[in-house]
C-alpha cells in the first residue's frame, strides 16, 4: 500500500491506471510439493552411492565467498561441523559446490578439518536429489537462498550461514537462525533446534502450494481468454 498498490483489488476494480496486488503464495513451493514424491526415490539411489546411513542425517551446503574464500571461516565451519556430528551423532552430507571444492585446494589446514567421519563431502547434486537430502536430513546448514526456503518447505529446521538472510519470514517464524560462519553460533544453533523440546511450528507462509493455478486464473480473469 505505501507503494501505491492496493492488495487483493477485486478484478473489476483492477486496470492499468489502478494496478492492483495480489496474494497468491510462492511458486517455488508449488515447485517443490510437485516434485517431491519423486525425489524421495533419490535417496536410496544417494545413499548407496555415498554410504549414507538411513537417519541422523544433517545436510549442508556452502558456496557464498565470504564463507569459502577465507581459511579460517572455513576452519570455523568445518570444526562447528565436526562438534555438532560428535556431539549429536550425526552425519553431516556436504554435497560440495565448485567453488567450494576450488578454495579448499588452496587451504591445506580447511581441508583438513574438512577431514572427518561423520562429514561426508559428495560431489554436487541435483534438484531432485538436494531435495531427497533435505527430506532425509533433522536439520538443514546452508549459506543458500534457495536452499533456505526448501528446508521450510519441507518443515526442517535451518541454519543459515549469512550474517543477514533476505527471507527475514523464515528467523521470524523461529524454524531458522542467522549463524553466519561463526563456530560458537553454529554449534549453539544447533544444540537449540536439536534438542527434544525445539518446538519448531511450520505455518503456511508461502502459500497453499497452488500459486501458480491462482495467477493464471487472475490473468484469465483479468485480461480474458483472448
Amino acid at each position: 500500500k505505501k507503494e501505491g498498490f492496493d492488495i487483493d483489488l477485486s478484478p473489476e476494480q483492477a486496470s492499468p491506471d489502478t494496478p492492483a496486488v495480489f496474494r497468491c503464495g510462492d511458486i517455488m513451493y508449488d515447485n517443490t510439493l510437485y516434485f517431491l514424491d519423486y525425489a524421495k526415490s533419490k535417496f536410496d539411489q544417494l545413499k548407496e552411492a555415498h554410504h549414507l546411513p538411513d537417519e541422523n542425517l544433517i545436510l549442508a551446503t556452502m558456496h557464498r565467498p565470504n564463507n569459502v574464500d577465507h581459511e579460517d571461516c572455513l576452519i570455523s565451519i568445518f570444526k562447528a561441523f565436526r562438534h555438532i556430528a560428535e556431539k549429536h551423532n550425526k552425519t553431516i552430507v556436504l554435497p560440495l559446490h565448485p567453488r567450494t571444492a576450488h578454495q579448499l585446494e588452496s587451504f591445506p589446514a580447511a581441508t583438513e578439518m574438512s577431514q572427518h567421519e561423520r562429514i561426508k563431502i559428495i560431489p554436487p547434486v541435483s534438484f531432485l536429489e538436494i531435495l531427497a537430502l533435505e527430506q532425509a536430513s533433522d536439520m538443514v546448514i546452508t549459506d543458500s537462498g534457495g536452499v533456505q526456503k526448501e528446508a521450510y518447505f519441507v518443515k526442517k529446521p535451518c541454519l543459515i550461514m549469512l550474517d543477514k538472510t533476505p527471507w527475514i519470514e523464515l528467523v521470524e517464524s523461529k524454524n531458522a537462525i542467522e549463524v553466519g560462519s561463526d563456530y560458537q553460533r553454529i554449534i549453539d544453533g544447533a544444540d537449540h533446534f536439536l534438542k527434544d523440546d525445539s518446538n519448531l511450528n511450520f505455518v503456511e507462509l508461502y502459500g497453499d502450494g497452488k500459486a501458480s493455478e491462482f495467477i493464471c486464473q487472475k490473468i484469465v480473469e483479468l485480461f480474458g481468454t483472448n
